[in-house]
Order: structure tokens, then C-alpha cells, then sequence
């Protein structure tokens, strides 16, 4: 096992960035439950969804989530303008997609971090009327549960999507683009879109003063001990 290669080492540049944005998606989340009330039938269908994935989803068919897996790969080879070979999809081994041009780091690690179904449907919310508020935010709770459980399901150390670029930076990379997605359909909730520009921002400022007060500090000439006297 190579532990310094490029990866590895970007895996370790984007840690103080994952840690800024993880506080800020706590403080989020401190928000969104502060406020739930606003958005009650949302965590409701989180909640249902919760019940229902232990009551039934867990030990059943994954056909649906590989499928929605290997269509996010597929996704983002598009947005990469990659043309898809085939599509394998089964109920119990997993599935695989394959492109012609081959995946790239952003297109491997997609279905881990990219909520599919919760951004799209975040995406509707201009077109949906007043009157149909509470099933929309039902059912975007319920998808917004969806990708919390299938990612925890589909992340382990023997996950091939891993293997190119290495669990280290893989996990480093998901759990951080986790918790701005999902800060993100929690802000556009509380308070639109122009929030989620400012959590982005401020995540990004805090990491750039720890780096500079990091380099502040070992840059810094050393004061010399002040010497004692002794009686």
C-alpha cells in the first residue's frame, strides 16, 4: 500500500476544509432543528422514510439503490461529456457502469456525496404552489433520508470506486462534499439560496485563516527564553 502519493497528500490538504465545513453543517443542523417547525413535513418524511428503511429496505432487494447508484455515475459522465458503454444493475451482487473515455475522480465518487434525488427535487421547489408545501417537503424528506442510508450502506473499505484514488483521500473527499450538499438543502429550506452562497464562503475563509495562521506560525521567528536567575 502507497501511503504518500499525490492523493494522499491532497487528502490531507482538504481535512482542515472538511473540518470547517462540518462545523458549519452542525451549525446548520442546530438551525434547521431550532426552526423545524417551518418545515415540520420534512422530517417527517425523514423520519418515515427511517422507519420504514429498518422495517423493510434493509435486508431487501438493493436493485433500486444500485440502480440509482450506477444512473449518478452515469450523470456525471454526462456533465464530463463521457459517452456510457453499458449498464449492470442486479438485486444482490451490486451493478457496474462502464464509459468509453473511462471515469474520473468526480464521476467515481458521485453516488457517495451527490444526493441525486434530493437536489433535484430541491430544484423544483420555484415551480411547486403554496398549496402543495407539505407533500413536497414529505417527499424531499423522505429522499433527503434515502441518500443518508444508502451512502452509510454503500461506503466500506472494499467499495472498486475507491481503489483509483485511494480510501484515505476517498473518504476525506465524501464526507466533506456530504456535508455541503446537505447543508445545502437545508439552507435553501430555512432560507434560500443565497444562504447556502454564504455557508460556502464562510467555509472556505475559515480554512484559508487556519492555513494562514499556520504559516504565520512557523514562519514567525522563535523568542529567545528570557534567562532566570537563580538564588
Amino acid at each position: 500500500m502507497v501511503l504518500f502519493n499525490k492523493k494522499n497528500f491532497l487528502g490531507l490538504i482538504l481535512i482542515p476544509l472538511a473540518i470547517s465545513y462540518f462545523f458549519r453543517f452542525l451549525y446548520v443542523l442546530s438551525l434547521a432543528f431550532t426552526y423545524w417547525r417551518d418545515f415540520d413535513f420534512f422530517f417527517y418524511g425523514l423520519l418515515a422514510y427511517t422507519v420504514v428503511y429498518f422495517l423493510l429496505f434493509r435486508h431487501g432487494s438493493r436493485f433500486w439503490l444500485t440502480l440509482e447508484h450506477e444512473l449518478t455515475h452515469i450523470f456525471f459522465g454526462l456533465l464530463s461529456f463521457r459517452r456510457t458503454d453499458f449498464l449492470f444493475v442486479t438485486h444482490d451482487i451490486g451493478g457496474m457502469v462502464r464509459f468509453q473515455e473511462g471515469a474520473n475522480m468526480i464521476m467515481r465518487l458521485a453516488p457517495y456525496f451527490f444526493p441525486t434525488f434530493p437536489m433535484f427535487i430541491l430544484l423544483l421547489k420555484p415551480l411547486i404552489n403554496v398549496n402543495y408545501d407539505n407533500p413536497y417537503l414529505f417527499i424531499l424528506g423522505i429522499f433527503f433520508g434515502y441518500h443518508i442510508f444508502s451512502t452509510i450502506r454503500e461506503f466500506h473499505p472494499r467499495q472498486p470506486d475507491f481503489e483509483a484514488d485511494g480510501l484515505f483521500f476517498s473518504s476525506i473527499f465524501i464526507f466533506m462534499l456530504n456535508c455541503i450538499f446537505l447543508s445545502c438543502i437545508l439552507l435553501v429550506l430555512l432560507d434560500g439560496w443565497t444562504s447556502f452562497g454564504l455557508f460556502l464562503r464562510d467555509g472556505f475563509l475559515n480554512t484559508l485563516y487556519f492555513f494562514k495562521d499556520a504559516f504565520l506560525y512557523l514562519t514567525m521567528p522563535k523568542q529567545e527564553p528570557v534567562p532566570r536567575l537563580h538564588y
